[in-house]
């Protein structure tokens, strides 16, 4: 894993920090002498019941039921930061194919006309691709139960983090030491620019990671 394998954290050039978010937040609690809790190095997100109701119900509607599932966070703030839509859908098809899993997108109303509609039909594997425009708190909660998540450097992304969820994170043009998730299942792909990163290694971090978390 990324965090696993540097001796230290590494320096990007083109962003020239180390520290992880989540320290840069314990450092100024620190200095504003507030009470912490030092071996905890995680996030933390607070689902109430009927959000997890809320999931259930929608797996019921859409046929996933209790079968283990993907949630793949395609959208994120930024053209820098997104994954091509086309390779996601590639990923998602393989998922299909060869792992039984279907898959699970979401984001806004508006971003389900612009992009997770035509991703559902890029993928055209009918009644395995479902798109879910809820509350935060309702995508939160079918992220929790999700067997992997696979993202761009979005929000979502530390969600999964929080409930521990194994995670494929993809990193371009941001910084992954500042920003990456925590849990220790995870793999981290990094490249200059998001298009530098292939379908077959995501496929190659997502045979991993489920491997790992099937130990």
């Amino acid at each position: 894993h990324f965090f696993d394998v540097m001796a230290e954290p590494p320096r990007y050039p083109f962003t020239g920090r180390t520290e992880h978010f989540v320290d840069l937040m314990y450092d100024i609690c620190r200095e504003l002498d507030l009470p912490l809790l030092p071996e905890e190095r995680t996030l933390r997100f607070y689902l109430a019941d009927r959000d997890r109701q809320d999931a259930v119900l929608f797996r019921a509607q859409e046929g996933i039921g209790e079968k283990p599932y993907v949630v793949m966070q395609v959208c994120s703030q930024g053209e820098e930061r997104r994954w091509p839509l086309e390779r996601f859908a590639a990923v998602a098809a393989a998922c299909i194919d060869q792992y039984g899993f279907p898959v699970v997108v979401g984001g806004t109303h508006k971003e389900r006309q612009e992009i997770l509609d035509p991703f559902c039909r890029m993928v055209a594997r009918e009644g395995m691709v479902f798109a879910v425009t809820g509350t935060l708190h309702q995508y939160a909660a079918l992220i929790e139960q999700a067997r992997l998540f696979i993202s761009n450097d979005s929000g979502p992304l530390h969600i999964a983090d929080a409930f521990s969820v194994p995670i494929v994170a993809l990193f371009g043009g941001s910084n992954p030491a500042e920003a990456g998730p925590l849990s220790p299942l995870n793999e981290i792909l990094f490249k200059e620019k998001m298009t530098d990163i292939t379908v077959p290694e995501v496929m190659q971090a997502v045979a991993q990671l489920l491997d790992a978390s099937a130990r």
